[in-house]
């Protein structure tokens, strides 16, 4: 709900002894950045200090990450681009910085939620912060963030406008000079797009040039144009906003999951190793699939995310290798951490579990196994490598699981043989001389089904009208199977909870010790 987020931070308050107090620092990264965020803001402050004629930002600035992170950063030409912008980067916690009386009293600002609760820091959101580290910017047309402003958001003499997400508004403004390089956001508005827009004969011709090139210059690569016809649906499939919201099994994640394990082992250089698990998260998915005709477009619509080593838009899919341990965190991730964040709600082939949310988190699954080709279940054994397939965003987000969570979950995606992925470039499935994208290998897998009706077009099966138990939610209060079978993390849990209270209670009991001495 953006108009409540909107409020929410609105109510943010500022406890710096003088609201209007210039930033005299400004930390980002609370959790740590991934390597991709390190690249994302070396590029964006770049681009900003590059449209205002400066070289380094205004305010002494920290980007923190993990040591292993930055250390494979500093192998990247972005290490020596960002240092020029005048950012510094630090393993060290934002957090114990802050916390240094010293600190307290300083005006620093962040675009960390966590940061700002636990400190005196102020929030900012990251265009907010770009619009401060570079003030001479007058405009900044936000986006990722799928943000409606109604209204622009001012800082200084810099503007933010946004949108929001998937062509749902226009947006309209004006700028006006007042003075030498100071410009006024004279007129802001944000204009529906609705079927009942009459249809500019111009800007059309324009569109449906743009669209022959799609064809021409892109789909023509995997042999396909935009219109054509993969399959037809009678199928009512999840939305987008049901498979973020509603934390249950979803068609829409296992037709995906699916398609990967197809695609991969129906493509040219496939290894002959049998995928055991696909992971679809609901992060990457942009669009459902309609009743009617499912065309390329469509396809292309619901994963339009990305672009690989090859320079070609899409994410290609990865191969990889994790233990059987860490196949039940990843399952754990689902049931335990995707309601905080809902892009990480994962839709697997191969992997099924049960869990019941009304566990004790990180031990909310009950159930983990594996079904073989016939339907049969697998036990999984912890300490055995299973063959995983999933998008490249996906797999790097796994990957860094380990340190966003500061080492409590740990997944180390591996090479068939155990070693570590470095390069997650190595691990790309190739089909021929290109990259098998995402979104290619779910156009694959529509094509390949059978004609049902005669009409000479594959149809949806009836298998993803229903779900087929792959993620089971046993939705129960009562006490034994709230407490059953707890796993490391619960004992662990459970262990520093028993500690903290006899370490309040011993100090309540000095504290009453001390008062009588007094007393007597």
């Amino acid at each position: 709900d953006d108009a409540e987020l909107e409020r929410v931070q609105k109510n943010y308050p500022v406890i710096w002894k003088n609201p209007d107090a210039a930033p005299k620092l400004c930390f980002v990264g609370c959790p740590h950045l991934s390597l991709q965020q390190l690249k994302d803001w070396t590029e964006n402050l770049e681009a900003a200090l590059g449209e205002s004629g400066k070289k380094k930002v205004t305010i002494p600035t920290v980007f923190t990450a993990a040591p292993g992170v930055l250390q494979e950063f500093e192998k990247t030409e972005y290490a020596a681009r960002l240092k020029a912008t005048g950012v510094i980067t630090s393993y060290i916690c934002p957090l114990m910085y802050m916390n240094n009386p010293l600190c307290k009293k300083m005006p620093v600002i962040t675009s960390s939620n966590k940061l700002r609760t636990y400190t005196s820091a102020r929030y900012f959101t990251e265009d907010e912060i770009l619009a401060k580290e570079v003030p001479e910017i007058d405009l900044i047309v936000s986006g990722h963030t799928h943000t409606v402003l109604e209204e622009p958001i001012q800082h200084g003499n810099t503007y933010i406008v946004s949108c929001g997400e998937y062509g749902k508004y226009l947006g309209n403004l004006s700028m006006t000079e007042v003075s030498e390089g100071v410009w006024n956001l004279s007129e802001y508005e944000l204009i529906p797009v609705r079927e009942d827009v009459a249809i500019d004969e111009e800007t059309q011709a324009k569109v449906d040039g743009f669209m022959k090139s799609v064809d021409t210059s892109y789909l023509s690569i995997f042999d396909y144009a935009k219109n054509d016809v993969l399959a037809t649906n009678d199928i009512t499939f999840s939305t987008v906003k049901e498979i973020e919201d509603i934390h249950v099994e979803h068609n829409l994640g296992d037709i995906i999951a699916d398609a990967y394990e197809y695609a991969v082992e129906n493509a040219e250089d496939f290894s002959g190793d049998p995928v055991d698990v696909t992971i679809a998260p609901s992060g990457t998915i942009r669009d459902t699939y309609a009743k009617g005709d499912v065309t390329v477009e469509d396809v292309f619509n619901s994963f339009s995310l990305g672009i690989g080593q090859d320079g070609v838009p899409g994410y290609p899919l990865v191969e990889c290798y994790v233990t059987g341990k860490e196949l039940k965190i990843i399952a754990e991730i689902d049931a335990s951490i995707s309601d905080y964040m809902k892009i990480a709600r994962l839709y697997t082939q191969g992997l099924q579990f049960n869990f019941n949310p009304n566990r004790m988190i990180l031990n909310k699954v009950t159930d983990c196994y594996l079904l073989d080709d016939d339907g049969n279940r697998v036990e999984i054994q912890d300490d055995e490598l299973y063959h995983v397939v999933s998008d490249m965003y996906s797999a790097q987000m796994l990957g860094a699981v380990t340190d966003m969570s500061y080492g409590l979950l740990s997944i180390i995606p591996k090479y068939a043989d155990g070693t570590p992925v470095e390069d997650f470039n190595t691990i790309a499935i190739w089909e021929g001389d290109r990259e098998l994208k995402a979104w290619e290998a779910i156009a694959t897998y529509m094509a390949s089904f059978e004609d049902t009706d005669g009409d000479g077009t594959s149809n949806i099966p009836q298998v993803y009208a229903s779900e087929q138990g792959r993620k089971v939610v046993e939705d129960s209060k009562n006490i034994i199977e709230l407490v059953k079978n707890p796993n490391a993390y619960s004992v662990a849990i459970v262990g520093i909870v028993i500690v903290v209270i006899l370490l309040l209670a011993s100090i309540v009991l000095l504290v009453r010790k001390v008062v009588k001495r007094r007393r007597v």
